[in-house]
Order: C-alpha cells, then sequence, then structure tokens
C-alpha cells in the first residue's frame, strides 16, 4: 500500500494555522508528505467581480503568497510539502479529485452558522477528515 499524502485544507483566515499544526504533527507521526490545499470562495463577490480577470489574479498571487508562508513552515518543521492546491472548486469536489488518505481542516463557527467554504468538506466526506476545532477569537496564526 502506498503511503499518501496528507492533505491540509486552510481557509484564509488565522485560524488555519491549527490546522497547519495538526496536520504537521500528523505529518511527522505518520511519516507522510503534504498537500496544501485551499479554495477561493467568491460567493460573496457580485458577478461582475467573479468575472473580472484582475481581481482574479490579484487573489491568486496573494493565495498564493499565503500559502507560501505556511509550506516555508511546514519545510521548518522538516515536512515535505509536493503541491499546493489553490482552486475556485468547492472543497470537497477538489480535494476528490487528489489523491491522500487523510485530510486535516478547520471548523470554525460563528453564532452557529456555517461561514467558512471549508464546512463543504465536513457535509458526507468520503475521506478520512479530522476537523481541528477552533473558535473565531483564538489566536492563531502564523508569526
Amino acid at each position: 500500500m502506498p503511503n499518501l499524502p496528507l492533505i491540509i485544507y486552510v481557509d484564509y483566515g488565522n485560524h488555519s494555522f491549527a490546522a497547519i499544526k495538526k496536520g504537521a504533527t500528523i505529518a511527522k507521526q505518520r511519516n507522510k508528505d503534504v498537500i496544501l490545499a485551499h479554495s477561493i470562495d467568491r460567493r460573496k463577490d457580485s458577478v461582475t467581480d467573479r468575472n473580472d480577470i484582475q481581481s482574479k489574479q490579484q487573489l491568486i498571487q496573494q493565495r498564493t503568497a499565503w500559502l507560501n508562508d505556511y509550506k516555508a513552515y511546514l519545510l521548518d518543521e522538516g515536512i515535505e510539502v509536493i503541491n499546493i492546491d489553490l482552486s475556485f472548486d468547492k472543497p470537497s469536489k477538489r480535494i476528490n479529485e487528489l489523491n491522500a488518505d487523510l485530510i486535516v481542516a478547520v471548523k470554525t463557527d460563528r453564532w452557529g452558522i456555517v461561514k467558512h467554504y471549508s464546512h463543504d468538506l465536513f457535509q458526507n466526506p468520503p475521506y478520512t477528515l479530522l476537523g481541528v476545532h477552533v473558535n473565531q477569537t483564538s489566536k492563531n496564526k502564523l508569526a
């Protein structure tokens, strides 16, 4: 049986560092490489903004730089990041296309209302999923 990588799925926010830390711990324990995954949620944008090429390019550059900071942290921890997967797809759709046996993701709740795109991962996942629970006031961030 091949040693499939671990996917660490992160939302765009300070709370994502909790998933990075937990994923790093598991990757070390299981001797796994990591895929960092993020889906850009544009549901809140206007239709015009969603179709604006320059806006998309700025988002991609911003999120890629952010993911590269997490990649640098993982590399400093001795963990190989074999891929950064940045997508506009729903997380569950994209992760089903990636080949991994475990996904680590943050699950945040704000007043009991689903606010983050990653919650898509928690609805009937066909994969092994570890939810790292944090609250919105948590100070989990990369310094």
